[in-house]
């Protein structure tokens, strides 16, 4: 069994989720009152399982939230080090493109916020090998985007939380995605942690390159 765990959304979530690849339990928290490691024990109690009951933990790396993404990627971290579960990190782009691609078959552009008033961004046109992905200014990226795709993409995300997101081109489709659901967490492409000295080790997502898949990377 997987345990699944949101953590740069401003709001935690945890997931358990069977060798199908479905949610069997779920739990969701409000904001950051409570721990990832108290919804964790909250969702395993409610559904019955003890934590040597999971095999793999999957965990959001970001970009977001950095404070809450270090907490939550520490917490994971812990759990599969103590009970000898693997440990993979999840990319919150990736977890809005899946929740999104449920409304749109458009070219989608998947956007969080990142320091300094920019924008992480990826861009998912339905082929997994030609994926793009950057952080720069809000109105570049969608001014690039404009120009590439006139009036056929959409755009996805905390839109809410998008300083100039109303200066998107016009016909570009919202789907506002603010957190990303867990059934969304349990679709995207797991990436694998840093082996240290025998320890499974990964990092929150904060630059450029960590954003793309592995195999799409140069």
């Amino acid at each position: 069994m997987k345990l699944a765990v949101r953590t740069s959304s401003g709001a935690y979530g945890a997931a358990l989720i069977g060798a199908d690849g479905t949610l069997s339990a779920e739990i969701e928290g409000e904001g950051s009152r409570r721990s990832p490691g108290e919804l964790v024990a909250d969702l395993l109690r409610m559904a019955g399982f003890d934590p040597g009951a999971v095999d793999t933990v999957l965990v959001d790396l970001g970009p977001g939230g950095l404070l809450s993404t270090r907490v939550g990627v520490s917490f994971a971290s812990a759990f599969a080090f103590g009970t000898g579960a693997r440990l993979f990190g999840v990319s919150a782009l990736d977890m809005q493109v899946h929740q999104a691609r449920r409304q749109t078959d458009l070219p989608l552009l998947s956007l969080r916020p990142a320091p300094g008033g920019q924008v992480f961004w990826l861009l998912d046109q339905g082929d997994p090998q030609a994926r793009r992905g950057g952080c720069g200014a809000l109105a570049d990226v969608l001014a690039g985007m404009g120009a590439e795709l006139p009036g056929r993409f959409a755009l996805t995300g905390p839109l809410a939380r998008l300083k100039g997101i109303d200066a998107a081109p016009g016909g570009a489709q919202p789907i506002p995605v603010d957190p990303p659901d867990m059934a969304s967490l349990a679709l995207t492409r797991p990436r694998a942690a840093v082996l240290h000295a025998g320890i499974a080790l990964l990092e929150p997502i904060t630059d450029t390159r960590a954003l793309l898949d592995d195999a799409a990377k140069p």
